[in-house]
């Protein structure tokens, strides 16, 4: 496995792993991001022929945003234990676009990327990630990442949710995504 310091120097390695796979399964995705505001979707369209495998996604970075377009239950985005960073606001942003897109696969971003935001335990650089598609139950992995400034954060979401999205559909285990989440920590 590619090391966090690897990672860090190489931003298209994982979407690229990641395109290549769905060019190699006829799969399609959409993204509902936040905390990313659009970077997943960025290194998803980076290599050219991505409209046959990327359908596009949602910027949800307001709750109303992610309650209007995607569905997510305002008890759920008003819940001070729960709120739009959680894992049943991650499922559920990336079970609504895939609603919407009809994609084989959807992936979410919805985190707190700094410098503000942190909650009582939700420091800066959590975030959670979703998954829903048409073959496997929906899944959300929460990760903390360390990173210095608000752009490094986003960049480490955004490869780590690649990284995951790959694994989750290459793996039918939920134990070796959660696994690969740690290598993000």
């Amino acid at each position: 496995m590619v090391g966090l310091q690897k990672m860090t120097n190489n931003v298209s390695f994982y979407a690229d792993r990641l395109t290549d796979f769905l060019v190699s399964s006829g799969y399609t995705i959409s993204c509902a991001e936040s905390a990313t505001c659009g970077l997943v979707a960025k290194l998803l369209t980076d290599k050219a022929g991505s409209s046959a495998w990327f359908w596009g996604g949602v910027n949800s970075y307001a709750n109303e945003a992610k309650h209007k377009i995607l569905g997510v239950p305002l008890y759920i985005l008003d819940d001070p234990d729960l709120g739009p960073v959680s894992d049943q606001c991650a499922v559920l942003m990336a079970q609504g676009i895939r609603e919407i897109s009809k994609t084989t696969l959807s992936l979410s971003v919805t985190g707190i990327a700094g410098p503000t935001g942190a909650e009582e335990g939700k420091p800066v650089g959590t975030v959670y990630f979703g998954f829903a598609s048409s073959f496997r139950k929906s899944l959300a992995v929460r990760v903390n990442v360390s990173a210095s400034n608000r752009d490094e954060y986003r960049k480490k979401f955004a490869m780590a949710v690649l990284d995951l999205a790959y694994t989750y559909c290459t793996s039918d285990s939920d134990k070796a995504i959660l696994d690969n989440a740690e290598r993000w920590v």
